[in-house]
């Protein structure tokens, strides 16, 4: 797409969106920031704006009525590929931190102790997940659970588990189950408000997968 329609920002670059200036690498302008004041917004740009950037913007945006607010990226890379990878790396180590299995109930036959080390937590998450699927009738394979695949062997590191298209409206969907009973759980704890967030957001995720169907 930055291609065709000469774009100075795009997947591949820094900058990741055409019509902003939200970056990847830039701490002010970082594109994982939604909030209401985060600085990016400030930087979005117009039809006119785009026509007046350097090099010569396709002959597309040439065509009467054509606007840049048009130039969509596909659900299957921005949503499949992209936010989905961090909703579920974000979600399996909030599950994780939070020590969820307390209230849950552990997968594994065999109860994790109070103080379970991560990827042994991750390990029954993944048990967990593979009876939701058995239980569900379904059939989706994907890469172990491990502090490697969620990209958090550091502690600067952002959560991220990388899986394939096809395979993230399932994740999605199973942690969307979860993390509401999750949430119940913590219902009147100092973990209730976070909780209850993780959980509509992974729900918003699964309903949007649901209505693609």
């Amino acid at each position: 797409m930055q291609f065709d329609i000469s774009c100075l920002r795009g997947y591949r670059h820094n900058f990741c969106c055409h019509r902003d200036w939200a970056s990847k690498t830039l701490y002010n302008l970082m594109y994982t920031n939604w909030s209401l004041t985060a600085m990016w917004m400030s930087t979005m740009i117009s039809d006119q704006e785009y026509q007046l950037l350097a090099g010569s913007p396709t002959v597309l945006s040439k065509i009467q009525g054509w606007k840049l607010s048009r130039v969509r990226g596909d659900s299957m890379h921005c949503v499949n590929l992209g936010t989905s990878h961090h909703a579920i790396g974000g979600c399996l180590w909030f599950l994780v931190r939070k020590r969820a299995y307390r209230w849950l109930g552990p997968a594994n036959s065999t109860c994790l102790p109070a103080d379970a080390p991560d990827h042994t937590i991750l390990r029954d998450l993944q048990i967990w997940f593979k009876e939701w699927l058995k239980d569900h009738k379904l059939a989706c394979s994907t890469k172990r659970f491990t502090l490697a695949s969620i990209h958090r062997e550091s502690a600067s590191d952002v959560p991220l588990f990388k899986c394939k298209a096809a395979q993230s409206p399932f994740l999605v969907t199973w942690l969307a189950e979860i993390t509401h009973i999750f949430a119940h759980k913590m219902v009147g704890s100092t973990e209730e408000a976070t909780a209850q967030l993780v959980a509509a957001c992974m729900w918003g995720l699964a309903d949007y997968f649901h209505m693609l169907k």
